[in-house]
């Protein structure tokens, strides 16, 4: 169970998103604390967000590109969570070529207060995925 407590700073707007946008943020954020958990390697209990990240990171470091690269040619798209939507406010904007060509990316920033830099958390893009 994901715990808003652990942003301190940031409670009372991830609250009014939650209110806002209700399970599918819900959804979105524990899903998102599945998903780094299940990158470790070890069994042992992670106790805080920068634990738990920190071994992400290393996880990643040691599988290097090619590991990355293997893993991604592995993925399932029936594993795909394709209800998952992105959150507006704080969505990924990307500008390229003219207005009318769009700025979509189904990407948003994550800020935790224990680190000094934003994430930007997506998903993996199927080319099914556009729209025209």
């Amino acid at each position: 169970m994901l715990r808003l407590e652990i942003f301190p700073c940031r409670t009372s707007a991830l609250a009014n998103i939650v209110q806002r946008f209700g399970s599918r943020v819900r959804e979105a954020l524990a899903t998102a604390s599945e998903a780094i958990s299940n990158a470790v390697v070890d069994n042992d209990p992670i106790t805080t967000p920068v634990e738990s990240m920190s071994r992400f990171i290393k996880d990643m470091n040691e599988k290097g590109m090619a590991g990355l690269a293997s893993e991604y040619r592995k993925i399932d798209v029936e594993d795909a969570p394709f209800d998952v939507l992105c959150i507006d406010e704080t969505r990924v904007v990307l500008k390229i070529g003219p207005a009318s060509s769009g700025d979509y990316i189904h990407a948003n920033y994550v800020l935790f207060s224990e680190f000094q830099n934003k994430f930007i958390c997506t998903q993996v893009f199927f080319n099914f995925y556009i729209i025209t």
